[in-house]
């Protein structure tokens, strides 16, 4: 829905601006999101648009290709939109993308036998990039300044099905601090995350953010200021 004027949380500059959804719209079902005052973000029609790729690839991903959501009401009733937009014809080149980036796994059933499947290698420039906009967004809307510029921090996405030594080091070392807040916000089981903020930003991160979908699918993205001095600092997160 476009409004009248206003200042785009990611460019920053001031005109005609619509509403982005944090998250995307499309994971909720229709009757969540009548029931929901769903988190909306001013931004620039020029910023939305180039969000549609990557909030399609987040559904894709939470509703459709892994084994924890396959029988979540929610993500059974959303992977019909999934479906559909099979059959759209402009969505062929996104579809092409998709199944290059399926990986055979195998995976063990109840009663032991072992079944293959198949698996979306997790494209972590993607899903970088969408989660620091959730984060960028959100700031906007709880502390209230216009954004966090690119400049001033570091994003470390941490996916926990995914990550090596280094990043469960520090996802084990400021766990406790994420875990024991309230959810900021929680739509019954099919969204909620939380926020810490740290005063301290040259031995601590800026903040960490802790977001779970469908009661299964959980990401961590910390947030690190340039004064950062501690261990595993953002000069050697993607060393």
């Amino acid at each position: 829905m476009s409004k009248s004027r206003g200042t785009c949380f990611i460019c920053g500059t001031y005109g005609k601006i619509t509403d982005d959804h944090i998250p995307p719209r499309k994971l909720y079902p229709i009757d969540i999101q009548n029931r929901y005052n769903l988190i909306t973000i001013y931004c620039c029609e020029s910023c939305h648009k180039q969000f549609s790729k990557d909030d399609k690839y987040l559904k894709t991903l939470l509703t459709s290709l892994t084994d924890e959501t396959v029988d979540h009401p929610v993500a059974i009733e959303r992977r019909e939109s999934v479906k559909r937009d099979l059959e759209d014809p402009k969505s062929r080149k996104f579809w092409a993308e998709i199944a290059r980036s399926m990986v055979p796994v195998w995976r063990q059933s109840q009663g032991g036998i072992w079944i293959r499947r198949c698996r979306l290698n997790l494209n972590h420039d993607k899903l970088s990039a969408l989660f620091s906009r959730f984060v960028r967004g959100l700031f906007y809307r709880e502390q209230g300044y216009k954004k966090i510029m690119e400049s001033d921090v570091h994003f470390a996405l941490i996916v926990p099905d995914d990550y090596g030594s280094k990043e469960k080091g520090i996802i084990y070392q400021n766990l406790g601090y994420i875990s024991s807040a309230p959810p900021t916000v929680k739509h019954d089981d099919v969204f909620e995350y939380r926020s810490q903020y740290f005063q301290d930003t040259v031995t601590l991160p800026h903040s960490i953010w802790h977001f779970r979908f469908y009661d299964a699918h959980d990401f961590f993205m910390i947030v690190y200021a340039n004064e950062y001095k501690g261990p595993d600092g953002p000069q050697n997160l993607n060393s």
